[in-house]
């Protein structure tokens, strides 16, 4: 089955000139993007597995059709007649750069240009020469949170976007993997099943993570969703966030939690990013309790709802000093917005982990 089946509507919009992109010919015409299987489809949202260039990618969208993104294409009314026209390409510019700014919280100046051939994904030698069909597709990129994010921000822990056509995207497949799946967790398995030196390379990957996500931008990113579904494994341990629609940057993060009414610090949580509450005015707090490390070591480093979780079954000359650790510092929050990488439980867990091999 091709996965132009499952663009329909994009593949149409190719063919009358009205959409492009760089795949486009892969997805539409040589069909040389083959599917796979259908991952998740909701409300219009569609991810799809399929193959391209023998490797297995992602496809996806966040909306099934052109009209449920907001156009770049407006109508003008002249002598009684309805014309439509697109921008023009300053006009574009400027779009672009608000757009970004203003979904990632940049105040630095960008050169336009320079942006716009940044978040497109065909190759753009002087943007005068982009046609309404590009216009059009990448202002439906835009309003993607999750495109936006990962074209602007691409980095060794973000999937790799190959490519777009109209509104669906292709972007780096990212497994897992066994160590990370939720079966492999399971109370029933013995060491055997997940080795040691595996997960223990798991978790210094998550580590280099969460240093990434304090210093690779020009705010601290959270990450909101912790779970294993969420992060993908890449061949040489390399951990990646492989959703990011619930990752805010800082000042995102601060107008998310500053909400009033609250009685508990519970009611300011933000998925698992945790809030606090001012008891003595009973509004949220703009700070996070909790930082990404520690939403890793709930989610995933600890054992929960009947899973032992990834650093179980240690060596035992660390066991009993990664334990205490890890139940000290997990839920020992604060409020001093302290980077993660930069502190004592951070630095304690990487030497422990490093320790955990001199006897092995």
């Amino acid at each position: 089955m091709y996965l132009v089946i499952y663009c329909f509507f994009a593949c149409n919009l190719y063919e009358a000139e009205k959409v492009d992109g760089n795949l486009c010919d892969n997805l539409c015409i040589d069909r040389t993007i083959r599917y796979k299987s259908c991952l998740y489809y909701s409300h219009g949202k569609k991810v799809i597995l399929a193959e391209w260039n023998q490797k297995d990618i992602i496809v996806k969208s966040k909306y099934e059709k052109i009209n449920e993104y907001f156009p770049i294409i407006y109508k003008i009314e002249k002598d009684d007649l309805i014309f439509t026209q697109a921008p023009d390409m300053n006009l574009v510019l400027r779009m672009v750069q608000d757009k970004v700014s203003d979904s990632l919280g940049l105040k630095e100046n960008i050169d336009q240009t320079d942006l716009l051939k940044k978040m497109w994904t065909k190759d753009v030698e002087d943007v005068v020469t982009m046609t309404t069909a590009d216009k059009t597709s990448l202002w439906m990129l835009l309003q993607q949170d999750e495109y936006l994010f990962m074209k602007y921000f691409q980095n060794k822990h973000m999937p790799q976007i190959y490519g777009s056509c109209g509104y669906f995207y292709a972007m780096e497949y990212l497994p897992t993997g066994n160590i990370l799946d939720p079966r492999m967790l399971s109370i029933e398995d013995n060491l055997d099943s997940a080795p040691w030196m595996r997960r223990h390379a798991i978790a210094q990957g998550m580590l280099e993570l969460i240093w990434d996500l304090d210093r690779s931008f020009h705010q601290v990113m959270h990450l909101c969703d912790v779970k294993a579904e969420n992060l993908g494994v890449r061949s040489d341990g390399t951990i990646a966030a492989i959703d990011v629609d619930i990752a805010f940057l800082e000042s995102q993060m601060q107008g998310i939690l500053n909400q009033p009414n609250c009685t508990t610090h519970s009611d300011c949580d933000f998925f698992d990013c945790l809030g606090i509450c001012d008891f003595r005015i009973k509004k949220c707090s703009s700070q996070r309790r909790d930082n990404n490390l520690q939403a890793f070591c709930r989610k995933i480093f600890l054992p929960r709802h009947g899973f032992p979780g990834l650093l179980r079954y240690p060596p035992l000359h660390v066991a009993t000093e990664l334990e205490e650790l890890l139940e000290a510092e997990c839920t020992k929050y604060t409020s001093t917005g302290e980077k993660a990488s930069e502190t004592r439980f951070y630095t304690k867990l990487k030497l422990l982990l490093d320790k955990s091999l001199l006897k092995m």
